[in-house]
């Protein structure tokens, strides 16, 4: 670790990680709108017209996803969410 102090990520205090935000948004706009510059900087993700969804791993992920477009897309929720994965990929059952 030659560089750690080169790599840190700060997230500031006021920048509370919550379950939902005032607007009932699961994601603050502001952290979106850095996810969606940091990429556009790097280059290495196309982020326009997609959700950004974030998580500590990837089950938490993919609960997240399918919970986020499940609501957003079915009438009803008894409508299950259809998930193309390829390998390795993870079951996700309800």
């Amino acid at each position: 670790m030659q560089h750690a102090s080169k790599s840190a990520l700060v997230v500031a205090g006021w920048h509370r990680m919550s379950y939902t935000f005032a607007d009932q948004s699961y994601i603050s706009a502001e952290l979106e709108r850095h996810i969606r510059k940091l990429h556009a900087i790097v280059g290495n993700a196309v982020t326009g017209g997609r959700y950004i969804v974030f998580g500590a791993g990837s089950t938490q992920l993919l609960n997240a996803a399918v919970h986020a477009l499940s609501s957003h897309n079915s009438s009803s929720f008894s409508s299950p969410a259809s998930v193309v994965a390829s390998i390795p990929y993870y079951n996700v059952g309800s």
